[in-house]
C-alpha cells in the first residue's frame, strides 16, 4: 500500500492536469481517476462552492462551472432552493493562479525548476485541459507531494539528513505531518 500511496502522489504532483483518463497508468487508474473532475470543454479554472467549514476534508463539493457567471448563476439557483447558505461565495480552482508561487521559488532557484522538468513534472499551467484535480486532490495532495518535492531537492543540493516516504518501513506513511 505504501509504495501505491507515493506511486499515487507522484503521478498527481507530475500530472495536475490531463486531457483523457486513458493518460493514467492501468495500475493507478481505479484509484486517481476520481481525484479529477470532468470540464465541459478545456480551461486551467473551474469554479465550485464549499463549505470549509462544514467539510474541512472536501469531501461534500459542488463542481459548478468553468464559466464564472455560469457558475454564480448555478449558485444563486442554489440559494434560492435553500441549498446553499446566503451568504456562500464561489470559490476558483485556478492552477495558473496558483503558478504564480511556484514562480516565486523557480525565479530564485531556477535549478529547483530545471529538476523537476528533468523529472517530468508538469509545470506549464498556461494549457488548458479537459481534467483538472479535484479541490481535495488539489488542495491535499498536489500541493503536499509539490512541496516535498521541492524541500526534497533543497535537501539533496545542501546534503540535508532527509529520509522519504520511501526509506520508511512498509507500514510506515510519516512520522509527522
Amino acid at each position: 500500500m505504501q509504495n501505491q500511496w507515493v506511486e499515487m502522489r507522484e503521478w498527481i504532483a507530475k500530472h495536475p492536469r490531463i486531457n483523457d483518463l486513458s493518460e493514467i497508468p492501468e495500475h493507478l487508474r481505479k484509484t486517481v481517476e476520481g481525484f479529477y473532475y470532468r470540464l465541459t470543454k478545456p480551461d486551467s479554472k473551474y469554479y465550485y462552492y464549499h463549505d470549509q467549514k462544514d467539510d474541512p476534508d472536501f469531501k461534500k463539493v459542488l463542481l459548478i462551472d468553468s464559466d464564472q457567471n455560469e457558475a454564480q448563476q448555478k449558485l444563486d439557483f442554489l440559494k434560492y432552493l435553500k441549498q446553499a447558505p446566503i451568504n456562500a461565495q464561489l470559490i476558483s480552482l485556478n492552477i495558473a493562479n496558483y503558478a504564480q508561487y511556484l514562480e516565486k521559488i523557480f525565479d530564485r532557484n531556477p535549478w529547483i525548476k530545471q529538476a523537476l522538468l528533468k523529472e517530468n513534472y508538469d509545470l506549464d499551467f498556461s494549457k488548458k485541459s479537459q481534467w483538472l484535480l479535484t479541490p481535495a486532490a488539489f488542495n491535499n495532495l498536489y500541493k503536499a507531494s509539490i512541496s516535498e518535492k521541492i524541500f526534497a531537492l533543497i535537501c539533496q543540493k545542501y546534503h540535508l539528513d532527509f529520509h522519504e516516504m520511501r526509506d520508511l518501513s512498509q507500514n510506515e506513511f510519516e512520522r509527522f505531518d
